[in-house]
Parts: structure tokens; sequence; C-alpha cells
């Protein structure tokens, strides 16, 4: 008698020219889900290397990985669109490639798939710690609370409704359509929201050699400004409270922008003067009037210096750690 696919929850990963990556999330994840019949569906953005034949080698080991590759690029958040359509499963759980799911919280999350939920949202990296589980039903507690980790692809496990309902359109080209659909979805209806804070997808940043290549150098563009862009153009059953909220918490905890990260910042070259004159509308929502204008004289600092700083201060915290 042929295994039948599991109809609770499928694991769908988008991926562009990532074949390292790919193939260890696969030889994680294939082991898993093979355990559950959970299948796994790979989305391939027309990468240009050995991708094609990562997946192949794994097919030929475990039955219910489906490939699908684009004739041509047609953009990140396109390609999440069709992952997410795809499956006809209970739930779609959205993986990127550099990201890994735990067995216990694999298990965990299919213990919740028999109660009704419209989205399960899972901790990455163990990131927010002030937090604990609990099941959402307030759309703005959700939005002040966990936006900045639900721009997390790998965080969010979609209901097939809630799929069926998303307005992509709208949110393409916002750098976090994943988030955009789910906040515009629990804005205009009751809904059901499990909030999973003792499991955590854990993060790959490094596979064979290869680095996982991140954001930082569009710090401003991706993390400043589009996040506060797609945060507004939400709908307006969130309060402009709610929105400004979610806007200056910009770490997993709350956190604002504060003068240690504008010096990082200006240690890597990212922060300059013309940047900041670039992006100071969305600092002044970001930050206090004391962190504002640090920003701005920070940008002005030699490199050199503000690196020799971040050098002695992470010396600091590496010698007080050892004790």
């Amino acid at each position: 008698m042929a295994v039948q696919p599991n109809s609770q929850l499928s694991i769908v990963m988008p991926t562009y020219n990532r074949a390292d990556f790919l193939d260890y999330s696969l030889s994680v994840h294939v082991p898993l889900a093979a355990k559950h019949s959970i299948q796994i569906f790979v989305f391939d953005n027309a990468s240009t290397d050995s991708t094609s034949l990562v997946v192949e080698k794994w097919q030929s080991k475990y039955q219910f990985v489906h490939y699908f590759r684009n004739s041509k690029n047609i953009g990140a958040e396109a390609n999440f669109e069709l992952a997410l359509k795809t499956p006809e499963t209970d739930y779609v759980w959205l993986l990127g490639d550099t990201y890994e799911i735990g067995e216990s919280l694999l298990l965990h999350v299919m213990t919740q798939l028999d109660e009704g939920l419209d989205h399960i949202l899972v901790n990455v990296g163990d990131e927010v710690k002030l937090i604990p589980s609990k099941m959402y039903k307030d759309h703005e507690q959700v939005l002040t609370e966990l936006f900045w980790l639900a721009t997390c692809l790998s965080c969010h496990v979609f209901s097939r409704r809630l799929v069926k309902a998303a307005e992509f359109d709208r949110y393409q080209n916002s750098y976090f359509v994943h988030a955009g659909i789910f906040f515009d979805y629990i804005a205009k209806r009751d809904f059901r929201v499990l909030w999973v804070a003792d499991y955590s997808v854990a993060r790959v940043r490094s596979v064979g050699g290869a680095e996982k290549v991140t954001w930082m150098n569009k710090f401003f563009e991706v993390w400043v400004a589009a996040r506060s862009n797609l945060i507004m153009s939400l709908p307006v059953t969130y309060s402009l409270n709610a929105k400004l909220s979610a806007i200056r918490a910009i770490e997993a905890n709350g956190a604002r922008f504060s003068v240690k990260r504008a010096l990082m910042l200006r240690a890597e070259g990212i922060l300059h003067t013309r940047r900041f004159w670039e992006y100071s509308q969305f600092l002044d929502l970001l930050c206090s009037r004391y962190v504002y204008w640090a920003c701005y004289f920070i940008s002005y600092l030699p490199v050199p210096l503000t690196r020799m700083s971040k050098q002695v201060y992470q010396r600091t915290c590496a010698y007080f750690r050892r004790d």
C-alpha cells in the first residue's frame, strides 16, 4: 500500500543560488519530514548554480520532495507567493533555506494542527525572551509585540484559509510580503494565532565555508524604510499608536534604535551623513530625539575610529564573558 502524504502540514522552501545551504537544509529536513510523511516543496527562482542537482539527489531518497523551477527570476516575493499557494495541505510552513526546524519544534507544532488556528508564529534563534507562549486574538497586540519577529520568513506556519484570503498584490515589493499578508488578514476578522516562545527555528549562518548573505548593507533601505512603510500601509483598523510602537521596536524584544547600533553601522561604513539625511524622516520615527541627533554626529565620525571602538567593545565583552 502506497504511503500517503501528510494532509495537515507541508514545508515550502523558496531558494535562489544557495545550493550548499539548500543541500544542508534538505539533509536535515528530509529525515525529519519522512517520519511524518510531510511533503517538502522547493521553489527555485531560476538558480544558475547546482540547485537542481541537489534537489534531484534528495528526490531519489524521499518521494515527497517536489521541485518547481521558474524559467526566469520572478523576484523573491512572487516566488514566496507561488510557494504558499501550491500545497493543498491545511498548513504550510514557509522555511528559508538558511533556517533549521528541530524535531521538538516540529512535534509541538503538529500537536496544534487540529485546533483550527488561523496561524502559528514560532520563535527564531530564541530571540524573543520576554513574551511567553500565548494565544493571540487581538491584532494590535500581535503587531506591537511580534512585528519584528514576523519579518522573519521562517517563523510563519500559514493556514490554508489565510493563504486563500491573502492580498499578495497589495504587499508585493515591500520586502516583507509574508508579514504583510499575515497582518492584513488578522486586521479584518476574528482570528486565533498561536505564539510559540519555547521552541525556536535555528539560524544557519554558514555551510562548508559559505557564509549567509544578509541585508546588513541594505539596513536603512530594508530595516528602516521598507519596514516602516509596510507598517504604515497596514489597514486602518490598526491605530497610529500601535503602528508607531511596532516601528520603534527595532529588535525582537522591542528595543529601540540605539547609539550603540549607530556606532556599529558607522564602523561598517553603512551609516554616513548622506544616508542619514536620506532616511532622516524614518529615523525620526524610530529614535528618541537624543539618539536621532547622536546618529547625525556619529555619521561624521571617522570610520577607523568607530571600528577601533567596536573592537575594544567586543574584546571587553569577551573578557568579561570569559570570567
